[in-house]
């Protein structure tokens, strides 16, 4: 139980690098093509990443008040997580619905 804290925290901080190497790409996507898709990316993990901080933060000052006030914290920054996500999955999308287009629209000027 003892190692339970640095558990959190190891995982934390691997899912934090995870996300910063997602958000370098998301500047890179945008600095080479400006769009709504690409923006959308990049809004969704700047704010996956700040959720994760926060929510971080507010549970373990959550905890000096309850385990009920830890579980209500977890939940409002899990939804608020699950919303940054989808915007990410969003702009995803868009990009692959362009790219697809655009591949096809070229194959067919080809012929």
């Amino acid at each position: 139980m003892q190692d339970l804290p640095t558990l959190h925290i190891v995982s934390f901080i691997i899912s934090f690098f995870g996300q910063l190497i997602v958000f370098v790409a998301c500047v890179l996507l945008l600095i080479k093509q400006r769009s709504p898709a690409a923006l959308l990316m990049l809004v969704g993990i700047s704010l996956s990443a700040l959720f994760s901080v926060l929510g971080l933060l507010m549970t373990s000052l959550s905890a000096q008040e309850s385990p009920e006030a830890v579980i209500r914290t977890q939940g409002i920054f899990s939804i608020l997580n699950t919303l940054s996500y989808l915007l990410f999955g969003l702009g995803l999308l868009l990009l692959a619905i362009k790219t697809v287009r655009k591949r096809k629209i070229e194959q067919n000027n080809g012929n």
